[in-house]
């Protein structure tokens, strides 16, 4: 976590989302949105959010909108237990962008999906 971000206080119905493993410095806002939109393991709860919050390393990276869910589907045409949203930036968040998620962190878990107000 970043000692100097701000400490955010989330209070929209969201998802956020743990992308440390996919997320690196200079990404595009494309390959960004790529990385936080596809297969998450997420329940009914998700039809509540109305945001995604993408972070990495503690520090949220963008926000986004949330337009509707769709199921992934394998390559045999079985729909799995794993969603992809769609939808865009959310400029009327962008206040959250560079903000640190610490006081949402539980140590120890292990899901990269928390809801938030929802």
């Amino acid at each position: 976590m970043s000692n100097d971000a701000p400490v955010i206080e989330i209070t929209e119905p969201a998802i956020m989302v743990i992308i440390n493993r996919k997320y690196r410095v200079g990404m595009s806002e494309e390959e960004l949105f790529g990385v936080a939109s596809g297969n998450w393991v997420v329940g009914k709860r998700r039809e509540k959010a109305e945001y995604v919050f993408a972070v990495a390393n503690g520090i949220v990276k963008q926000v986004y909108t949330i337009e509707r869910w769709v199921p992934t589907i394998t390559n045999k045409g079985q729909i799995t237990n794993r969603w992809i949203f769609e939808g865009d930036i959310a400029e009327n968040l962008q206040h959250y962008v560079g903000g640190s998620i610490e006081r949402y962190v539980v140590q120890g878990a292990q899901n990269p999906v928390k809801y938030i107000n929802c």
